[in-house]
């Protein structure tokens, strides 16, 4: 291989099995990366390629939810502790459970591809490129919904690509019978948190707030404030607070 020149693909097995976690997909590229740049081999590292395996999600699985996501962060921690190395993968083993349904596979690829590819460091990849989508042509709920399956940020992702991929196959049968497209699924909207507005959060305007402060009243709030109306109903609320405590009080006696 060194002699001319070749890479070497390096897959991410040794004798207890396939690397499923991230834990077991680090240390066997690390522990292969050792062997391969160490004496007595001492082989290139810019020409080692690691394929970490990259495993279907979507399975109805729960252990198989985490796949997309620990293969993403096992690309970035290769790629530090193994300098000079590159990685790939067979990208449509990620998407093997939606077969049938291209649109939502290619969905998947360009969501795992962006976070793997852009934002983690993986090289290159073995993809379908006649039918690869960008990230910015995945229609908005799939969007929503590849990004929870890839990541795992919910346990209903699977459930509700599930949901889409029949969708698609009802849509299939009703063009080929002549029949009007079946309702869309709706996607349950996630919830959002409150606002909190400034106010709430104690962030005052220090020199305004003295400002207002220090407004003159006029003579009609004057008078209303020191209006003998007031000073009687604010009277008859103590009076009625004073009451109830009191008859609370003989009560727990």
């Amino acid at each position: 291989l060194r002699k001319h020149g070749a890479a070497v693909v390096v897959m991410a097995f040794d004798e207890y099995g396939q690397a499923a976690s991230k834990e077991d997909k680090v240390r066997i590229c690390k522990r292969s990366y050792d062997i391969l740049v160490n004496e007595p081999v001492c082989f290139p590292p810019e020409d080692i390629i690691f394929d970490p395996n990259i495993l279907t999600i979507g399975t109805g699985i729960e252990e198989h939810n985490a796949y997309g996501i620990d293969f993403i962060t096992a690309v970035r921690q290769i790629k530090e502790i193994c300098p000079w190395c590159k990685i790939s993968g067979g990208v449509s083993n990620l998407s093997f459970g939606f077969r049938g349904v291209n649109q939502i596979r290619e969905s998947i690829h360009a969501v795992f591809l962006h976070h793997a590819a852009v934002m983690s460091g993986m090289d290159m990849g073995i993809v379908n490129a006649a039918e690869m989508l960008a990230l910015q042509d995945v229609e908005e709920d799939l969007l929503e919904m590849c990004t929870d399956a890839v990541l795992n940020r919910t346990d209903t992702a699977t459930e509700q690509l599930t949901e889409m991929s029949q969708w698609f196959f009802d849509c299939k049968a009703a063009k080929k019978n002549g029949e009007p497209e079946p309702n869309k699924p709706r996607r349950k909207p996630k919830k959002q948190p409150r606002k909190v507005f400034d106010y709430e959060k104690n962030k005052f305007d220090q020199v305004h707030a003295k400002k207002v402060s220090q407004r003159p009243m006029t003579a009609i709030y004057k008078r209303q404030k020191n209006s003998e109306y007031l000073k009687f109903l604010l009277g008859l609320e103590k009076e009625q607070i004073a009451k109830y405590e009191a008859k609370q009080a003989k009560k727990e006696d």
